[in-house]
C-alpha cells in the first residue's frame, strides 16, 4: 500500500503567508546559522538587554538611542539588522527607536531571544 504523502509545495498564498517567517526571526535564524554559538548567545543577551530596557521603560530615551561605537564592540552586524527590522532607525552615529509605544516585534523579539537563551 502506498502512504499518501504531504506534497512539497504549498499552493494557497494564504498558507504559504502563514508558514513564512518574519523579518526578526529570519535575522534571528541568520544570527544562529552564521556566527558561532557562544557568539550568537552574546549577540542574543545584548538584544535581550537592549529590548528589555526599552520594554521596561519605554519612555526613556536613554534606552531608544544606542551609540553605533560602543554598540559595535558587543554586538555584530547581524545583530545590528535585529534592531533595525524591530524598529530602530539608523540615525548615522546612533541606532534610535522612535518615540511612542515599542513596535509589536520588538516585544516578539524579546519573547523569542528569552526562549532562545534559557535553552543554551
Amino acid at each position: 500500500h502506498d502512504t499518501p504523502t504531504l506534497p512539497l509545495s504549498i499552493n494557497s498564498s494564504r498558507q504559504q503567508r502563514y508558514w513564512q517567517k518574519c523579518p526578526m526571526e529570519e535575522r534571528v535564524e541568520e544570527i544562529s546559522s552564521t556566527l558561532s554559538p557562544s557568539e550568537a548567545l552574546q549577540n542574543f543577551k545584548v538584544l535581550l538587554r537592549i529590548f528589555g530596557n526599552v520594554l521596561d521603560n519605554p519612555a526613556e530615551g536613554k534606552y531608544r538611542t544606542l551609540t553605533k561605537s560602543k554598540l559595535i564592540k558587543q554586538l555584530h552586524q547581524l545583530g545590528q539588522k535585529v534592531l533595525e527590522v524591530c524598529g530602530f532607525v539608523d540615525q548615522g552615529e546612533a541606532w534610535v527607536l522612535p518615540p511612542g509605544e515599542p513596535p509589536a516585534n520588538l516585544c516578539q523579539a524579546k519573547e523569542l531571544l528569552d526562549c532562545l537563551v534559557l535553552s543554551a
